[in-house]
């Protein structure tokens, strides 16, 4: 399991460094006010994708292993194009700040990578964590390599052209995805496709519900900072949420592999052990990368992305101890997940959202974007203290079992050793 975390956390550090590379170009090209605008748009994509995700992500994977893939593909790209002509006509006809001239190509963005998506989760319920890792490195290349073309070489800086780089990349993201599906596409007995349609359905519905709360605890507050303090407010605020979020490629890199395992495993009490494993392991390096994070001076951030770009470093201090608890919420998540339990991640993420709503509303206007932050904040910390007693509660762990000791640095040092034979 090492190996594939450590490739996993390869792979997601790769792309984490690319897409702050296109922070940056952004950030210099097209200002705070230009990159605000274009944090409205991948957010937009990515809360269409979500509902996309009800059918074509995590119920995907959870139920590959048990069900036809060639089915599963039916089910999920017919939802796909379904959320994606939704999202084209609520975009069209329901302003949320969105310009009216980018909403067909937020719609399309999001088809081209609700189809990849569905690719991508039936090659992760097929272990295929290398392959997975691959489109996604791909994609964060190709999205640089294009954006550096059109910002520096043709000195055409644009959102017209960050838009033209998405389609590079989403495409390429497609079609590699689709060449490796094709190879591991089984020929398990055809079922009902109603019936499979409600299975998906019945699990989705819960672990997207799930993650659309807690996906919109932490972009909900774009909307409102866009609306209450501007647009060039958020392009701040969004590049140091940004970097905060760097550090979740530790936790999705472990939750990745460790949901794939639990999807794939009868023993439930290896998996809770598991988890308590990967919780500690995920505290440690989480904790002593945001300390090097907010070890970094403001002059660091202005000298990366601009003299225009003042505050960050006040934004990624109050965001801090979310990043944090949704790093161990994303280890406890992927756990209820991988079993099939996803009433429990509702419960936690609606408890968070509400958090958010009524925090980030009471302190925008006399805190700015820091009060977004430390709202943000909040309401992941309670998301992760709900998640961690509900496992408790389950799994009839001790507290104290979550104390990290001297004997579980032996053991990761031990799997270290291990993984290099």
């Amino acid at each position: 399991m090492l190996k594939s975390t450590l490739g996993t956390f390869g792979a997601k550090l790769l792309g984490a460094i690319l897409n702050f590379l296109v922070i940056v170009l952004l950030s210099h090209y097209l200002g705070p006010e230009g990159k605000g605008e274009a944090s409205l748009i991948i957010t937009t994509v990515a809360i269409i994708l979500i509902f996309g995700n009800l059918i074509g992500g995590a119920p995907i994977v959870y139920f590959t292993p048990r069900k036809s893939t060639r089915q599963l593909l039916q089910i999920s790209y017919v939802w796909c194009v379904i959320i994606a002509l939704v999202g084209y006509l609520s975009l069209t006809f329901f302003s949320i700040g969105i310009d009216q001239e980018w909403v067909l190509s937020i719609a399309l963005l999001s088809l081209i990578e609700g189809f990849t998506a569905v690719n991508l989760a039936i090659l992760i319920g097929k272990e295929k964590i290398g392959q997975n890792n691959g489109v996604g490195i791909l994609k964060s290349i190709s999205l640089f390599l294009v954006l550096i073309y059109f910002f520096k070489f043709s000195g055409s800086a644009s959102l017209d052209n960050y838009l033209l780089a998405l389609y590079v990349s989403f495409g390429l993201g497609i079609l590699v995805s689709s060449y490796f599906l094709v190879k591991v596409i089984d020929h398990k007995k055809p079922e009902s496709i109603i019936h499979i349609f409600k299975a998906i359905f019945k699990n989705g519905i819960l672990n997207q519900v799930a993650y659309t709360l807690q996906f919109l605890s932490f972009r909900i507050g774009y909307y409102i900072i866009n609306n209450e303090l501007g647009e060039e407010e958020l392009g701040i605020y969004s590049n140091a949420i940004s970097i905060a979020e760097s550090i979740w490629l530790i936790s999705r890199s472990i939750a990745m592999v460790q949901f794939s395992k639990i999807v794939n495993s009868e023993n439930n009490e290896a998996n809770q052990t598991l988890t308590v494993k990967l919780f500690k392991l995920t505290f440690l390096i989480s904790t002593l990368a945001l300390f090097v994070l907010n070890g970094l001076p403001e002059k660091f951030y202005t000298f990366v992305f601009g003299a225009d770009f003042m505050g960050i470093k006040s934004i990624i201090f109050w965001i801090s101890p979310g990043i944090l608890a949704f790093n161990l919420f994303l280890i406890f998540g992927h756990y209820f997940s991988g079993i099939g339990q996803f009433k429990t991640l509702t419960i936690a993420a609606l408890i968070g959202f509400i958090i958010t709503i009524i925090g980030t509303l009471l302190l925008v206007k006399t805190w700015g974007a820091p009060g977004v932050a430390l709202a943000t904040s909040l309401s992941l910390i309670v998301s992760m203290l709900v998640l961690l007693i509900e496992f408790i509660r389950t799994s009839k762990t001790k507290l104290h079992s979550f104390v990290i000791q001297k004997n579980d640095f032996l053991q990761f040092y031990e799997l270290i050793k291990n993984s290099r034979k």
